[in-house]
């Protein structure tokens, strides 16, 4: 909020002396920041929601294999540059019973931190792995990983690996993703 308040300052104490560059790099990071607050709220209101239980009430019968491919396609069309998002499964079909928000939800904070922290090159794979009783979903990137002192606190409140502060994030992702 201090970012944008002083940026919001700046431009209307200082219209007439800052450059037209100058104006658009406070606009930009009104807009980064705003964008950052925006998704730390939402990520904060999904977790209320699934402490409350609300996010997996919401169970359907839907095809898995239908609902992982159409989630790769978006991540491939709404990255910049495009980026490589293979989606592997042996199967055509896999009707199941489960909540769709709560799985896109998990999907959503496993696929975004995997591009986010992968080179632009890099694929990352989504993998369906169908057993008797059991589905398994398996995320696999090529990243810049999690150091072996951070893994044990990333599951707690606004805590980031420390090899990740050149990367906009909240802390609440993967946290969320183990709630659930």
């Amino acid at each position: 909020m201090t970012t944008i308040l002083g940026s919001v300052e700046i431009i209307r104490s200082y219209r007439d002396l800052i450059t037209p560059e100058e104006y658009d790099q406070y606009l930009d990071q009104i807009s980064n920041t705003t964008h950052h607050l925006t998704t730390m709220l939402d990520e904060i209101n999904i977790l209320e929601s699934t402490e409350s239980e609300e996010l997996g009430k919401n169970i359907d019968q839907f095809d898995l294999v239908y609902f992982l491919q159409d989630i790769c396609k978006t991540y491939s069309h709404a990255t910049l540059p495009p980026r490589i998002l293979n989606f592997v499964c042996d199967r055509e079909s896999l009707i199941v019973n489960m909540s769709p928000t709560l799985l896109k939800n998990i999907l959503n904070n496993l696929l975004s931190n995997a591009l986010k922290y992968s080179p632009d090159n890099a694929a990352v794979n989504l993998e369906l792995i169908t057993l008797e009783e059991e589905v398994i979903m398996k995320v696999t990137d090529h990243g810049i990983g999690i150091p072996k002192q951070d893994q044990e606190n990333l599951f707690q409140f606004f805590r980031r690996g420390s090899n990740t502060s050149t990367f906009e994030g909240t802390g609440l992702g993967l946290m969320i993703v183990k709630k659930r």
